[in-house]
């Protein structure tokens, strides 16, 4: 918020878009922590509904402001609100687990390959975020306004390739590192994972390219026509990264960060391999 200013200038954003986009980041930075407990704790059911929560928030009250006469503003607006609406949803099935450690002593032990797994998992992780939301950020700054707008048109068509799986990556790794720690074959839930979003979004991948021009102007609309050449592209990289967050959560899932280790057996050191789990005991 405080570096809204150059900010705006270098990403061509409005100084008040950046300082809702700093808010916004606080918020979706206590989510990142909610949905990691709904997903250690295996509540995948709460962990879906509080990001159609999400997504349903940010596109109700996003269009809401905009209709308003917000425009970019209002846009932004109603993406950080949205995702202080999912933290309060997150936050009803936590909130037994949340009373109870404010009445409860917490011993945690976490050894040096805990902590180097949470550590390179985390740079793994973000690394693949930004590879797969960078470019639609610096499109604007570094393309002419109408290829910007082209590209935008390109980015909505892939998003939808290559987010509807979302929920197949975070079941893969919550099976794989359960059935790593047992000692269990992982590749069964892998090729399993893979096969479902070949069925799903490598459909929409292919209708991207037998049919670019109808879902163009289904989807975006006909403001943007030269995006109907890129969306074919476009749509095949949308589904390589699909793809690719299915193998990076699987190899996150069985403690394995180095391509150097993906062709080994698995390392005995492991935390998800551990003969006494590391959790929090309470008192």
């Amino acid at each position: 918020m405080a570096l809204s200013g150059p900010i705006s200038q270098v990403l061509v954003l409005p100084g008040l878009a950046v300082i809702f986009l700093g808010v916004g980041l606080f918020f979706a930075g206590m989510m990142t922590f909610a949905l990691g407990l709904l997903q250690g704790l295996a509540r995948f059911g709460w962990m879906g509904s509080v990001l159609i929560v999400q997504a349903g928030a940010r596109l109700v009250m996003g269009v809401a402001l905009v209709l308003l006469g917000l425009g970019v503003n209002g846009a932004f607006a109603g993406a950080t609100a949205a995702i202080a609406v999912s933290v309060l949803v997150a936050a009803v099935p936590l909130a037994p687990l949340l009373r109870a450690a404010r009445r409860s002593t917490a011993v945690v032990e976490l050894a040096a390959s805990e902590t180097r797994f949470f550590a390179l998992a985390a740079v793994v992780l973000l690394a693949y975020a930004a590879l797969t939301n960078i470019d639609a950020v610096l499109a604007p700054a570094v393309l002419s306004p109408a290829e910007a707008g082209t590209y935008a048109g390109a980015v909505t068509l892939g998003k939808i390739v290559l987010f509807a799986p979302i929920a197949v990556g975070f079941l893969l790794l919550e099976r794989t590192a359960r059935a790593h720690a047992r000692g269990e074959p992982t590749e069964r839930a892998l090729f399993l994972s893979l096969g479902l979003v070949l069925a799903t979004s490598g459909v929409v991948a292919l209708a991207y390219i037998v049919a670019p021009g109808l879902f163009v102007g289904l989807i975006v609309g006909s403001q943007y026509p030269a995006t109907v050449a890129v969306a074919p592209v476009y749509g095949i990289a949308a589904l390589s990264n699909a793809l690719l967050n299915l193998w990076i959560s699987y190899f996150v899932g069985r403690g394995e960060m180095r391509w150097s280790r993906s062709r080994r057996r698995p390392s005995r050191s492991s935390p998800f391999l551990s003969s006494e789990p590391v959790r929090p005991r309470w008192r």
